[in-house]
């Protein structure tokens, strides 16, 4: 198992005692470049991910029914060990309901997929999947490098226009929080929905539809560059005070109905997106959207 590593491929660890399950998972990924690593239970995945500790598994796909426990009890011990603290993991089941769900959201699940799987939605959620976990480890690297004086700034404004302006300004801003890392990830969030359903008027039906083609990047992309949408911007205000730091994000959009998307409502469950307000609304102290749904403010207590 030493060198399972290759070049740019995906690691993808599926952890499934039925070996039918598991071969047609590695199918599925066919011709992708992943690179599928296989264990049969808890025991036999955590020896994998600690012998391969330099190995940077993109997403871990883990099932609940496990024979020495419930598969959701790896994730604890996946937290624990740095190189594994964000690796997305998506739990496979075919009984799943609401509390399922949200217990494996509360031990830090990634998602959650269905028995019994659809081949492009497979490979839709791991491709997301992966993203935004290379995305998070390259924010958390960014983080690191930022200045420890920035925690003497009061007040400060920004304005951003891209995904790319998004992934720059978000560790400058996660720096000044108490928990850096985990800030990151709501704050890149909160910026994205800005940019995408804010700004580009990209609707929750239509922007599922461009996740599971693979469109996502190309039309936002290609909105950008429209007049209609070229000139908006994304505003951000951010405000230090004795007891707490707040960040408030303004989008140039028309608004949207944010509410129903502050927790992870059941007829969302498998939707490829729709969790990022939900994720930043765990993170933070405080989330509020005002209407019409193009002003939010999110707080973090010091």
């Amino acid at each position: 198992m030493s060198n399972i590593k290759q070049e740019n491929a995906t690691m993808v660890l599926v952890v499934d005692d039925d070996h039918i399950c598991r071969t047609m998972i590695r199918h599925m990924f066919e011709p992708d470049d992943v690179v599928v690593i296989e264990a049969d239970c808890i025991e036999d995945a955590w020896k994998i991910l600690k012998e391969n500790s330099l190995v940077n598994f993109d997403v871990i796909l883990l099932d609940r029914n496990l024979p020495d426990g419930d598969g959701i009890d790896l994730l604890p011990r996946l937290r624990k060990l740095p190189g594994l603290k964000h690796v997305p993991v998506i739990i496979q089941s075919g009984l799943v309901n609401s509390d399922d769900v949200s217990k494996g959201m509360a031990a830090g699940a990634y998602h959650y997929l269905e028995k019994p799987y659809r081949r492009e939605m497979l490979r839709a959620l791991t491709r997301i999947a992966v993203r935004e976990g290379r995305e998070h480890r390259f924010l958390t690297s960014k983080i690191e490098n930022a200045s420890d004086a920035l925690v003497f700034m009061r007040n400060s404004d920004f304005e951003i226009q891209t995904l790319d302006d998004a992934r720059a300004l978000t560790p400058f801003l996660a720096r000044m929080f108490p928990e850096p890392e985990n800030a990151s990830i709501g704050i890149v969030e909160l910026l994205i929905n800005a940019i995408e359903h804010g700004n580009l008027e990209i609707g929750y039906e239509y922007k599922g539809k461009l996740l599971e083609q693979n469109n996502w990047l190309s039309e936002t992309t290609r909105r950008l560059s429209l007049p209609a949408y070229r000139d908006k911007k994304v505003h951000i205000h951010l405000e230090r005070h004795d007891d707490r730091i707040a960040l408030t994000i303004r989008d140039e959009g028309m608004g949207f109905d944010w509410r129903g998307f502050e927790t992870l409502s059941e007829n969302r469950l498998f939707d490829l997106h729709g969790r990022g307000i939900a994720i930043a609304n765990k993170i933070f102290d405080g989330l509020t959207y005002s209407a019409p749904g193009n002003f939010v403010t999110c707080y973090s207590k010091l």
